[in-house]
C-alpha cells in the first residue's frame, strides 16, 4: 500500500564508480564524496523477507553439512583424529580440547560463527545477503545510507532478540508502517526492495 513507499536519500556514489568501471576503486589519496539522490523506496514486507531468510537459511544449512561431512572423511581417513587421541592420552586439557572439537557444542558455535560471519560481512559489505539479492531486497541505514559495519554485526546479534518470545521481533515487521522489525530498530536499519516502485 501507499504506507510502505517513502522518499529516502540514498548513497548511490558506489553504484555510479561502479557505471564508470571504477569498481569503487579511487586514486591514491582521492577523497569519495557521496552522490544522493532523492529516490523513492518501496520497505520489504514479511513474506519477502522470510523467503529471503529461507534461502539464506538454506545455504548456510548446506555450507555446515558440507564442512561436516569434509571435516569427518578426513578425520575417518587421514589418521588426524587417532593422531589427536593419541597425543591428548597424555594431557587432561589435550583430550579436552580433543573432545570438545568433536562434541556437539563446536558444532553449534561453529554454526553460529558461520552465520554471524554471513550475514554482518554480506549486510555491510553490500546491503544484502545472497537470499535478499535473489528476492530484491537490500538493507539500508533508517536514513537511506550505506550500513556502517558496525550496524550490521549489531543487526546480525540483535536477531536472537528478534528470535525470542515466539518470533515476535521478526513479526513486527506486520505492523511497523516502516516495516521494521526489532533488529531493525536497535540497529537503526530498514530493507526495501531494490527496484523502484512505480
Amino acid at each position: 500500500g501507499a504506507m510502505d513507499v517513502e522518499q529516502l536519500q540514498i548513497d548511490d556514489g558506489e553504484a555510479e564508480l561502479r557505471r564508470r568501471g571504477l569498481g569503487g576503486m579511487l586514486a591514491r589519496g582521492a577523497r569519495r564524496v557521496p552522490q544522493t539522490s532523492m529516490v523513492y523506496v518501496r520497505y520489504a514486507g514479511f513474506v519477502s523477507r522470510v523467503m529471503a531468510m529461507v534461502i539464506d537459511l538454506l545455504l548456510l544449512a548446506a555450507t555446515l553439512a558440507a564442512i561436516g561431512i569434509a571435516n569427518d572423511f578426513i578425520l575417518r581417513t587421514s589418521g588426524i583424529g587417532q593422531l589427536m587421541r593419541l597425543i591428548a592420552q597424555g594431557s587432561n586439557l589435550l583430550s579436552s580440547l580433543v573432545g570438545f572439537l568433536s562434541s556437539p557444542a563446536f558444532e553449534l558455535l561453529l554454526a553460529l560463527g558461520l552465520s554471524f560471519a554471513y550475514f554482518a560481512t554480506l549486510h555491510s559489505l553490500g546491503g544484502a545477503t545472497i537470499g535478499k539479492y535473489v528476492m530484491g531486497l537490500r538493507v539500508l541505514a533508517a536514513d537511506g545510507g550505506r550500513l556502517s559495519t558496525a550496524q550490521s554485526a549489531l543487526r546480525t546479534f540483535a536477531y536472537a532478540l528478534s528470535a525470542l518470545g515466539l518470533y515476535l521481533g521478526f513479526l513486527a515487521v506486520l505492523v511497523n508502517d516502516r516495516r521494521r522489525g526489532w533488529h531493525d530498530r536497535i540497529a537503526g536499519t530498514v530493507v526495501v526492495h531494490s527496484w523502484q516502485p512505480d
